[in-house]
């Protein structure tokens, strides 16, 4: 059978088609969705559902030119929030993960995000989608005729089952914040307590779950959150491997055998504990990692244009890694340019400059130095709460792919080797396997990733 695996991520949507027979990926698909909606305010981050469904279903009637497809499961970016009326149809933008609202300071003089955490005993932090709601009912930016909230994945998966009864699985639940998971079930009361207004959120079913039939009647099997897809496109032991991803931010994530639930209803540290399988994944979450080599290359671009006229200048992405890897080790670069989870109001810095080392490939060597750091850091948090170490590193994303320097500061800080997935849209492969395993094609997600292989 030929099983559908869509991503829909912060900047573009992926979708990936494998045959389960020959346990191969038979094509991989990307589309730039252009969704962003520009804001005046800088914290300020918000996408037009609609173009995003626009640039998904685009890439699926590309997949129908070429065969089609005998199952689907959707996964994509976590976090966020979309306000929907009675009919489903969205009454608000998405309010992104990296929506920064919930990090301003409230009347209290705390973050509303660590308001909300005191009032529930929850960690919350700003871009999740109950603190970006809380925020909304506070200064009175509920949308009118708003009737519910949910992500942008179980929002889609409903429109493509046409149902108006969204569903969504306990990895997109958790990541919206508020979620009990020694129940494994959404906090109405607090969630009612805390945002006094009635606003739905969607039903809650296990990840994987057949949910409906798409419009040529086959099978839609739920949703899962783009990092638990992720891992499971990209390990192919979950036990033996610790997954390192870094696209616009950045991310560690370990599985433990111990179910979410035991590990206790609060993340502490930099360390969340999510839903996953039959167990959890242990997940330290950096906000700036990619988004901090974007802006240095931004940076140079800048520096190009003012100073030659020149204004369309190319991405600069690989001078940049050509000119680190040539560079030595010098400048300390913290990246953490947009607050941490805990803390938004931490701020990066640059240190250790002398005259000889201010250079464009020291600069980006030390910047790529600063991201590899913060996950090592978030590693060794992963590290001390699981009490059992990985055998190696997977490493998924395109910084890690096509930066060499990146993938030797990040062995070298964590100290353990790494290894790339030959296939590169991860978190659409995984979900094409949670189609697999919910078809019937294989009979559990440890079989399903049996499949993935790693570059030479």
């Amino acid at each position: 059978m030929r099983a559908v695996g869509l991503d829909l991520g912060t900047t573009k949507v992926a979708c990936t088609v494998i045959d389960t027979e020959h346990r191969s990926v038979i094509r991989t698909l990307s589309r730039e969705h252009d969704a962003r909606i520009p804001s005046a305010s800088s914290w300020e981050v918000l996408q037009d559902p609609l173009r995003i469904e626009h640039a998904v279903n685009a890439i699926l009637a590309q997949v129908e030119e070429s065969g089609g497809y005998d199952a689907i499961c959707i996964s994509g970016q976590m976090h966020g929030m979309l306000y929907v009326d009675e009919r489903f149809e969205p009454v608000s933008p998405l309010f992104s993960w990296l929506d920064a609202r919930g990090g301003r300071t409230a009347a209290s003089g705390a973050s509303y995000a660590s308001e909300l955490s005191e009032r529930t005993g929850y960690r919350l932090a700003a871009g999740y989608g109950v603190v970006t709601h809380y925020y909304n009912v506070v200064n009175g930016l509920v949308p009118e005729g708003a009737a519910g909230v949910c992500t942008i994945v179980d929002w889609y998966a409903a429109r493509l089952c046409g149902s108006s009864t969204p569903r969504w699985d306990p990895t997109l639940a958790a990541s919206f914040g508020m979620f009990d998971l020694r129940n494994m079930r959404f906090d109405e009361h607090s969630f009612a307590a805390c945002a006094p207004l009635s606003v739905r959120t969607p039903d809650l079913v296990p990840t994987g779950t057949l949910i409906g039939k798409e419009p040529r009647g086959r099978p839609v099997y739920g949703t899962i959150g783009d990092n638990q897809a992720s891992f499971l496109g990209s390990v192919r032991d979950i036990e033996g491997a610790a997954l390192v991803n870094v696209g616009t931010g950045g991310q560690v994530s370990l599985f433990s055998r111990a179910a979410a639930g035991s590990q206790g209803r609060e993340s502490s540290g930099g360390v969340e504990v999510r839903p996953f399988a039959d167990g959890s994944l242990l997940v330290g979450a950096a906000v700036c990692s990619g988004r901090a080599y974007s802006l240095l290359e931004e940076l140079f671009r800048e520096v190009c244009r003012e100073f030659t006229g020149i204004r369309e200048t190319g991405p600069l992405f690989e001078k940049m890694n050509l000119l680190a890897s040539g560079a030595p080790a010098g400048l300390t670069v913290d990246t953490r340019f947009n607050g941490t989870r805990l803390d938004p109001g931490v701020t990066g810095s640059i240190e250790g400059i002398t005259l000889s080392n201010l250079t464009v490939g020291s600069l980006t060597r030390g910047f790529i130095g600063g991201i590899a750091e913060e996950l090592a850091r978030l590693y060794d948090e992963l590290l001390h709460r699981s009490g059992s170490a990985p055998a190696y590193l997977v490493g998924s994303g395109n910084a890690v792919r096509r930066n060499a320097v990146l993938r030797v500061e990040l062995e070298r800080r964590i100290g353990l080797p790494l290894r790339v997935p030959l296939e590169s849209e991860e978190a659409a492969l995984g979900a094409a396997l949670c189609a697999a395993v919910g078809a019937g094609a294989y009979s559990s997600l440890a079989d399903a990733g049996a499949m993935i292989a790693y570059e030479p």
